[in-house]
């Protein structure tokens, strides 16, 4: 109150857009404000419930006996943010209902959404889980190793990582103790799998019969799939691809039915191998959209690995190595990575580190990476529902 005599406020009233949203605090409805001459201020609040997510506005409008300001117009504004839906139940290995055990690791989700797949390392398991509507799971099957099936007996000793097909119809599991990936069909509607094959370390690949006297002639045994970890399909469905923490990539091609051995020629359907030492310890690994570029977890050596892939017939060659340490934070301990879906960033996700760095993708350079910046746990970052710091 500024002035020589005593200051009334009345009849005030919401309107605007989005009156109902907002109601006053510290006025009952009916009674004048007044604020004598020389008085303390008059407290009134404003309280907002958005009926909506997005900007709320509305006006706040008063009557006053000041001849000059008869009525005065408030704008009020708040911003509705969509409430945080409840976590959905929990899902824990272990329980009677899953008949596997603990130590979930490797994960993967069908194309078409409606089933997960998860390497249980520690009960030997491939589980499949079905996906409801509102995302809540469900136990559909359970595959253990040395299961035998009618198609063949599992090798799943120490499931690592799950891949699936590009077309949702072939999945693939690595097995670090069996050095092995499995190959299973997938029925699109029930998710249920059928073993296809399974290709090893030592395993023949290129035989074929020679004239007489009949003898067998391979061209080589596979050396390259000890301790397997990663692996993913290319995008255009005719490779499948492992990372083993000895440090090799191996390059397999996918049969008409999503297999990984052959007829004519019998054996394993190898392509090549590639041994680096950035590649020691290698962990998980991702392939860029359009398939030019493969980014490998070097665990043992903290360090980001570039592959470059040939489009035309899936040879694999060495781009480069980014390491933590100076200006690349946040790769200490890196176990995961995954490109995003328009290509344009690389994301990796550390142990040690407790961190997820990014880089940013660089086509024109045959996809090497510049590094963007780390987020460590304890870092604070912006909540965009709420506009406040959190903590990570």
């Amino acid at each position: 109150e500024i002035g020589g005599a005593s200051l009334t406020i009345s009849a005030l009233s919401l309107g605007g857009l989005n009156p109902g949203d907002f109601s006053l605090v510290g006025w009952n409805g009916n009674d004048p404000i007044t604020i004598p001459d020389g008085g303390a201020p008059a407290v009134l609040g404003v309280r907002c419930t958005p009926s909506a997510p997005g900007l709320r506005t509305a006006t706040l409008s008063m009557s006053t006996n000041d001849p000059q300001q008869p009525t005065v117009t408030f704008d009020v504004s708040c911003q509705g943010v969509r409430p945080l839906q409840p976590p959905l139940a929990s899902f824990a290995l272990g329980q009677a209902s899953t008949g596997a055990s603990s130590g979930p690791h490797g994960l993967a989700i069908s194309p078409d959404g409606q089933h997960l797949y998860l390497a249980a390392q520690t009960g030997d398991f491939l589980i499949m889980l079905r996906r409801s509507p509102d995302g809540a799971l469900q136990v559909g099957a359970t595959y253990q190793h040395n299961a035998a099936l009618p198609e063949g007996t599992l090798r799943l000793d120490g499931p690592r990582y799950v891949a699936v097909s590009p077309d949702g119809r072939t999945v693939y599991v690595t097995a670090s103790a069996s050095d092995s990936v499995t190959a299973f069909a997938r029925d699109a509607t029930t998710g249920l799998l059928t073993l296809l094959d399974t290709v090893q370390q030592g395993d023949s690949y290129g035989c074929r019969v020679r004239p007489p006297p009949q003898l067998i002639e391979c061209a080589g045994t596979i050396s390259s799939l000890d301790n397997p970890q990663g692996v993913v399909v290319s995008p255009d469905g005719l490779h499948v691809i492992v990372a083993s923490a000895t440090g090799h990539l191996t390059v397999l091609s996918r049969a008409a039915n999503g297999g990984l051995r052959g007829l004519f020629p019998a054996g394993a359907r190898f392509v090549m191998s590639l041994n680096r030492s950035e590649l020691a310890g290698a962990r998980g690994l991702a392939i860029s959209p359009e398939g030019s570029n493969l980014y490998v977890a070097g665990y043992a050596n903290n360090q980001l690995v570039g592959i470059t892939r040939n489009l035309a017939n899936g040879q694999l060659s060495f781009n480069e190595a980014l390491k933590d340490g100076g200006r690349i934070e946040g790769l200490d301990g890196i176990f995961g990575v995954t490109v995003s879906p328009d290509g344009q960033y690389v994301y990796a996700a550390s142990q040690r580190a407790n961190a997820v760095a990014v880089f940013q993708r660089n086509l024109a350079e045959q996809g090497r990476l510049r590094f963007q910046q780390a987020w460590q746990q304890g870092d604070s970052v912006l909540d965009p529902q709420t506009g406040l710091l959190r903590t990570l």
